[in-house]
């Protein structure tokens, strides 16, 4: 944090801060009456809480290090109760049960390969309709984690 004398007699106090989405540096900034101690500990709560904020509406956007396949689906279905009619979300959530007993709970996404996830699927021995409505409603899910 640092502080700038205005004309006006008043100080501005501000920080830095990292936007997670583009990597830049961003800025915010107080004004307060004077600068004491107390002025200065006041301000910097008040930036923290502006920077949460800032941080707060985009945070669910973020991409998280280390997501497990079941953290996915989870963010996935909430996603989809506002978004989709009902008897959708209850395919999806089918679906995607289906599909976390398939690839495993565990299985990190970033992790996931193509050859993977034919062989596990493969190793269902299901009919190929069957198969092919795993793979799209996998692919569904992919492309909306990476659009998130």
């Amino acid at each position: 944090m640092w502080c700038e004398k205005r004309p006006n007699g008043k100080v501005r106090f501000g920080e830095r801060y990292e936007h997670p989405l583009t990597g830049k540096t961003k800025r915010v900034f107080i004004t307060m009456d004077r600068d004491t101690a107390s002025t200065r500990k006041q301000a910097q709560r008040a930036l923290n809480d502006k920077i949460d904020e800032l941080l707060g509406n985009i945070s669910i956007t973020t991409k998280r290090e280390n997501l497990r396949f079941s953290e996915l689906v989870e963010l996935y279905r909430k996603d989809q109760l506002s978004t989709v009619s009902k008897s959708t979300y209850q395919r999806n959530y089918f679906a995607t049960n289906s599909l976390i007993q398939i690839l495993g709970a565990e299985t990190l996404v970033d992790r996931l390969s193509a050859g993977y996830v034919r062989e596990q699927l493969a190793m269902q021995n299901e009919k190929a309709g069957t198969t092919n409505e795993r793979i799209t409603r996998l692919k569904a899910l992919i492309r909306w984690g990476v659009c998130k």
